[in-house]
């Protein structure tokens, strides 16, 4: 330990001759701090959208089997066909059909399993749905 004498820096001005001792007496200011609100606004951006320019690929056409507009069928596989007015076989008959004789088939209006057909035999035509498995037809 050392024998150094600490009473020469007490907070006694008197001791000191009334000089204020700079060890023991900190002057401390206090300033006081104002917040001031600071307005920060962002630029603006502007942004302008320009449509994406495609190009359509070059092909080349198609050929698409063009159905014909009509086709002439022949009854077969029976010895009498009904013609009806709806492609059902509940659908009322409108004429009866023998076995080899011509029909004017329309293939837009005909579906999987019934041909729409016009039959014309001199005195009067009548069109109407008639099984397709009963008539020979090259589509």
């Amino acid at each position: 330990m050392s024998n150094h004498n600490y009473s020469q820096y007490s907070n006694n001005s008197k001791k000191n001759g009334g000089k204020k001792n700079p060890v023991t007496e900190v002057e401390t200011k206090v300033e006081e701090v104002v917040e001031t609100p600071v307005e920060v606004t962002a630029p603006e951006v502007k942004m302008e959208v320009k449509p994406v320019e495609t190009t359509k690929p070059v092909t080349e056409p198609v050929e698409t089997k063009e159905e014909p507009k009509t086709v002439v069928g022949t009854v077969g596989n029976c010895t009498k066909l009904n013609v009806r007015t709806k492609p059902s076989l509940t659908a009322n008959v409108i004429t009866v059909v023998n076995a080899g004789e011509k029909l004017t088939i329309d293939p837009a209006k005909s579906n999987r399993e019934w041909f729409y057909v016009t039959i014309d035999n001199g005195e009067q035509g009548y069109n109407g749905y008639c099984m397709k498995k009963f008539v020979t037809a090259k589509l």
